[in-house]
């Protein structure tokens, strides 16, 4: 996993959160899924292409997107 990819996206969730909702957020450490199943009870999915190609999705539990 390449951390100048990932790092950027992480940054700009919790700049989101911080402004959009008042809400200081801690990120879970960083993974490569093996499958194709969502881990949170919701998930937004970011593809990408070019130079890098996949896809980078940010989960919540239930409690954290109603507690947002």
């Amino acid at each position: 996993m390449d951390v100048e990819l990932v790092n950027p996206f992480i940054e700009a969730t919790l700049h989101v959160l911080r402004t959009m909702s008042s809400t200081e957020a801690t990120p879970g450490k960083p993974y490569v899924k093996k499958d194709q199943h969502a881990r949170g009870d919701v998930t937004g999915v970011i593809g990408l292409t070019g130079e890098a190609s996949g896809t980078i999705s940010v989960s919540f539990t239930e409690d954290s997107i109603i507690a947002i």
